[in-house]
């Protein structure tokens, strides 16, 4: 059972107050064995708004939410025994009835990117102030390649699609989804000692168009090497908005004893203009360590900003100043972990 209560309070008058709560109980039996599983589970979605304005009367909203998650694990010796290479065929149904939410104001709630774990999600919003309708089964199978001395995974491939019987009327914009079919989702990674590559595909089979890709290698020996280059692609056409397109690289480079050079530019290829350009300094030693680290940053706005942080950490004792340089390196640097 998953349960909340939020209160929501705003400084602008402008803006809707209120308290929501919701409670989630849900029943399900898992049947999981070496060579697959199946998991019925069924629940229903209780949630409550109550209005800080008392002319606003209470909005009380319940479904009832179905679902079965199967899949088979099929796998056989590959090179003489050294590898095994599985199948895994994975059906995912869920049923959820329509329900007008029109007058429940978005709070916290608007729409996910549709990636590979979207295709078996109850809910194609993220938070709960919507809870999309749907009658959908998923198809999704799944080929990996593993070491067998020691259970690495070296290749995986996935592909997946939703088949919709029904459309889908809860929506942001008040819209109909009336497709018959999701995007189809591709994924492909691969690993060979400290490098590891993922590519992300999503091709929309009835317009003919992609609509996502992305491709990203990752190399890391330890905290201290680490090498990050990235490319993805956004069709925004649905929105009339400009594409999205770019690059991305990053890295952590050991200068000298005790020193270390960080640094991230993300460029866009549609606006021929960078993103965001980072540069830091950082010197670790068994004591104290610090961080110098210059920003400069495209904002929503169109305008750029810049900003220089440091970072003094004396060990045992914490940080003294610009905490904000460890979050933002850490974000921006795939795979970077500082240890103070």
């Amino acid at each position: 059972m998953d349960s909340e209560w939020v209160r929501f309070r705003h400084q602008s008058d402008t803006r809707v107050e209120a308290d929501r709560s919701f409670v989630y109980p849900k029943l399900a039996l898992p049947l999981v064995s070496s060579w697959g599983y199946i998991k019925p589970a069924v629940g229903a979605h209780l949630s409550h708004y109550a209005f800080l304005d008392d002319s606003q009367p209470a909005i009380d909203r319940s479904l009832p939410i179905t679902s079965v998650d199967a899949g088979l694990f099929l796998e056989r010796d590959a090179q003489d025994g050294r590898f095994i290479q599985t199948l895994e065929p994975r059906l995912f149904y869920l049923s959820i009835p329509y329900k007008d939410q029109s007058s429940i104001p978005l709070f916290d709630t608007g729409a996910l990117d549709f990636n590979f774990s979207q295709l078996f999600s109850e809910n194609r919003f993220s938070g709960i102030d919507r809870i999309g309708d749907t009658r959908q089964l998923t198809t999704a199978i799944t080929g990996r390649l593993i070491k067998q001395s020691n259970g690495d995974e070296l290749m995986a491939l996935s592909l997946g699609q939703i088949h919709y019987a029904s459309d889908r009327r809860v929506s942001l914009t008040n819209t109909v989804q009336q497709n018959s079919n999701s995007d189809i989702i591709a994924e492909l990674s691969g690993k060979l000692y400290d490098w590891t590559a993922r590519a992300t595909y999503q091709w929309d089979n009835i317009n003919e168009t992609r609509n996502r890709e992305s491709l990203q290698l990752h190399y890391q020996s330890d905290a201290k090497h680490i090498l990050n280059l990235g490319y993805r692609f956004r069709n925004n056409s649905e929105t009339n908005a400009e594409n999205l397109e770019q690059t991305d690289i990053s890295f952590v480079l050991p200068l000298a004893s005790h020193f270390s050079l960080l640094g991230r530019w993300n460029h866009s290829i549609t606006e021929q203009q960078d993103v965001e350009r980072l540069v830091a300094l950082e010197y670790d030693s068994c004591c104290w360590a610090m961080r110098l680290m210059s920003q400069h940053y495209l904002k929503d706005n169109g305008d750029y900003d810049y900003a220089v942080t440091f970072q003094l950490v004396l060990k045992g004792l914490g940080s003294v100043a610009g905490q904000k340089a460890s979050k933002t390196l850490t974000n921006s640097i795939l795979g970077y972990q500082p240890e103070y």
